[in-house]
Parts: structure tokens; C-alpha cells; sequence
């Protein structure tokens, strides 16, 4: 062997050592959290449709209202977890058609009422999230809820045309709230949407049902920390 091709042995050699070193060296990339997460905390507001197609007119059966809350979270594994929420609505309102009989009038005459609505929830669901990631997590789940709503029936003045000149005035009324409670299954699928290593974006779409078919839909988004 002579000087050069010693040299160049030397160099291969010393190239494929230091490879080696660097090889080991190199820190291996994960996507997976460092340490499992246990517990989320989240706040949120959203919008809130409610089904009222035994009080409210075929045309206005449905009334819409804000909401917000407060949610936690537990993890049992980083793919199932269980959720309790709290959340209470703004007043929503629908109207209906009451029949009022005029004396001495052949036909009916008909009074417009108006139907104010105003809920606080509390819910526990159990879901499924998919992935196992920094940053992305879809999940669906199903849950059950308890909804205290609150009732109330305005009554407008109204002017009734009659065969008199003068038409007949019905005054305002103001019925007396009512409190009632229900239970509802839910379904729901949503996000996490990771801004930082602990914070996260949330949004979720629950479904809840009645003997009415579909009874609420809640829309929410939120903001929240992983513990």
C-alpha cells in the first residue's frame, strides 16, 4: 500500500466513525406528547337551537338563544376520555297563535303570544379522540343531560276588529314562569386544537334527543389548558 492509498483509508475511516458518532448522537423526533395528559379545564360560548314544535306555530317551532359555560376533562387513556359540563342560555323566544272568542263575532279571532325560554345544563359524556399527537385531536362521544328550563308567556295588547266602531282591546298579560326539568342523551363530536403545549383551541357540535326527534343542537368554541 502506498502513501496515497494509506491516506485515503484513513480518511474513509475516519468519515465513516464520525457518521456513526453523529448518527447516535441525533435526538429521535417524536409527535407524541412528553407526558400524558390527565385533566383539561375549557370555557366556552356558543349558540343553542331548541325544538318547541308542541307550544310554538309550524312556522316558529324552533328558538335560538346564546350560551356559555365551563367544562373538565379526565383522561383514562390518551385516547378515551370523559367530559363534565355546565352552561347556561340566554332567553330565546318563539310565538303562537291563542284563539279568542269575541261576543257577538261569528268567527274566531286570534292572539299573538310570545314564549321566552331560558336553560342551565349540566352534562357528563364519554368520548373517543383520535390521534395521539401535539397539536390535532378529533373525537366523538355520546353523554346524557340534565336541563333546567325556565317558561314565561307575554301576551301583547291587542286590537280585535268587532261589528262595533269601536274595536275591543284585550290588555297585556304576563303569565308566571315555570320551572321544568328533563334528562337527554346526547351525541357530539368536536376538536382540540393545540396553540401551545398546553393550551388549545376547543369546538364540539351535541345533538340531544326527545321523544320529538331531534330535541337541542349546541354549537360551542372555546379556549382551555391541559393540568
Amino acid at each position: 500500500m502506498n502513501r496515497r492509498t494509506g491516506a485515503a483509508a484513513f480518511m474513509a475511516a475516519a468519515l465513516f466513525i464520525a457518521s456513526g458518532a453523529a448518527a447516535q448522537e441525533r435526538p429521535r423526533i417524536s409527535i407524541a406528547p412528553a407526558e400524558p395528559v390527565r385533566w383539561d379545564l375549557a370555557g366556552h360560548v356558543g349558540w343553542l337551537g331548541s325544538n318547541k314544535s308542541d307550544i310554538g306555530a309550524d312556522w316558529d317551532d324552533f328558538y335560538n338563544a346564546g350560551l356559555g359555560g365551563v367544562s373538565a376533562g379526565y383522561y383514562f387513556t390518551p385516547h378515551v376520555r370523559t367530559d363534565l359540563r355546565a352552561a347556561i342560555s340566554s332567553e330565546g323566544r318563539i310565538f303562537d297563535n291563542q284563539v279568542v272568542p269575541v261576543a257577538g263575532q261569528p268567527f274566531p279571532s286570534y292572539r299573538t303570544r310570545e314564549h321566552f325560554f331560558q336553560t342551565a345544563t349540566v352534562g357528563a359524556s364519554a368520548s373517543y379522540q383520535f390521534f395521539e399527537n401535539q397539536w390535532f385531536h378529533p373525537a366523538v362521544g355520546v353523554g346524557v343531560e340534565l336541563i333546567r328550563e325556565r317558561h314565561h308567556v307575554f301576551s301583547p295588547q291587542q286590537f280585535i276588529p268587532s261589528r262595533d266602531p269601536v274595536p275591543v282591546v284585550i290588555p297585556a298579560e304576563t303569565g308566571s314562569a315555570e320551572v321544568s326539568y328533563a334528562v337527554r342523551p346526547f351525541v357530539t363530536t368536536g376538536f382540540k386544537w393545540y396553540v401551545s403545549e398546553r393550551a388549545f383551541l376547543r369546538s364540539d357540535l351535541r345533538s340531544s334527543f326527545s321523544t320529538r326527534g331531534v330535541d337541542r343542537f349546541v354549537w360551542s368554541a372555546g379556549i382551555g389548558v391541559d393540568l
